[in-house]
């Protein structure tokens, strides 16, 4: 080898395969350092040299990782492609994320008037992502992926895939907080414990709008359709008092082949654990399903032949209500 570092930057690594080639009868050698693995003082030589290489490797990397951190919280766009809606602006330190006006090519729309109708769709028309992509695709509203010979802009995605808005697509948009004005740098890398670093960048749909559109995101995913072989009528309704997740529905098959239900809380998954101060997982039991759908519909039934005494009720909760307000703005007055 030219240095032992060539060999490898991990000391570990190049003990165990020196000591595997000299078994093998292969005696390792370097042209510009000179130790000799087959005597002790060549061992201990070349066991600092290791521990040097494996030294300057975390150094180096260290490094590199301070400077690209120092580089995205100023700001700058260090690679990648570039989010649907924005286009970047200058190189290298100076680039920056800017938002696309620029008209598309056969569209009176830009790329960010695009997300601003996605959100408006999401937000105020409460549609689905499903819904969503089928409109756009009506449209023909091209997205970032497209199967043409069109200009490839700078940081675009370069590849040739099918241009069609999916429900996917359409999800990892609304979620997104970029849109809002928050980049999150490092979100995505593989590297363990690699802090997250948020940046300002030009929002596209005010916060107000993004959170309707979570909001909207959020009932669709409790009360939407499923893959599921069972309907549970309670799915999505009732929140467990322990830990304020929602309860599920859980199919079960006896031994004897009799299939049952049950609503179980979502805090009673093993990886969930966000019950009590060292996130337990919730203590709350299952309830069978049958029994307590025949009590909801018992209280259906009873509505539907007696509605008064449910509207007495609800006007006595409503006057208890307005005398609270008005006793806690008593309160505030003096």
């Amino acid at each position: 080898v030219y240095r032992l570092d060539r060999l490898a930057r991990n000391a570990c690594l190049a003990l165990n395969a020196v000591e595997d080639l000299r078994r093998l009868g292969v005696r390792v050698r370097s042209m510009t350092e000179d130790f000799d693995a087959s005597n002790p003082n060549g061992m201990l030589m070349m066991t600092m040299l290791a521990g040097f290489a494996a030294h300057e490797h975390s150094t180096i990397k260290l490094r590199s990782l301070d400077g690209t951190n120092r580089v995205a919280r100023a700001g700058a766009w260090l690679g990648g492609i570039v989010p649907y809606g924005y286009r970047k602006a200058g190189e290298k330190a100076t680039a920056r994320l800017a938002v696309s006006d620029e008209p598309i090519a056969g569209l009176d729309l830009s790329e960010a008037d695009v997300v601003r109708m996605i959100y408006k769709m999401a937000a105020v028309e409460r549609r689905s992502c499903h819904q969503i992509a089928a409109r756009l695709n009506e449209l023909r509203v091209p997205c970032a992926y497209r199967r043409d010979d069109r200009l490839v802009l700078r940081g675009k995605r370069r590849e040739r895939t099918a241009g069609l808005w999916r429900p996917g697509r359409v999800r990892n948009l609304l979620i997104s907080t970029t849109y809002r004005g928050t980049h999150e740098y490092g979100k995505r890398s593989r590297t363990k414990g690699r802090q997250t670093i948020s940046r300002p960048v030009p929002e596209i749909v005010d916060a107000k709008i993004w959170g309707k559109a979570q909001e909207n995101l959020h009932a669709n995913f409790l009360f939407g359709k499923r893959n599921s072989c069972n309907h549970y009528l309670l799915r999505g309704l009732m929140k467990c008092a322990c830990c304020n997740l929602t309860y599920i529905g859980v199919a079960n098959v006896r031994p004897s082949g009799k299939r049952e239900f049950y609503y179980r809380c979502n805090g009673n998954q093993g990886a969930r654990g966000l019950y009590g101060a060292h996130g337990e997982r919730c203590p709350s039991k299952a309830v069978r399903g049958e029994a307590l759908e025949e009590m909801v519909w018992g209280d259906v039934l009873e509505f539907l032949r007696k509605p008064s005494v449910v509207i007495e009720r609800l006007q006595a909760r409503m006057r208890d209500e307005a005398n609270d307000t008005t006793k806690n703005r008593d309160r505030l007055r003096r």
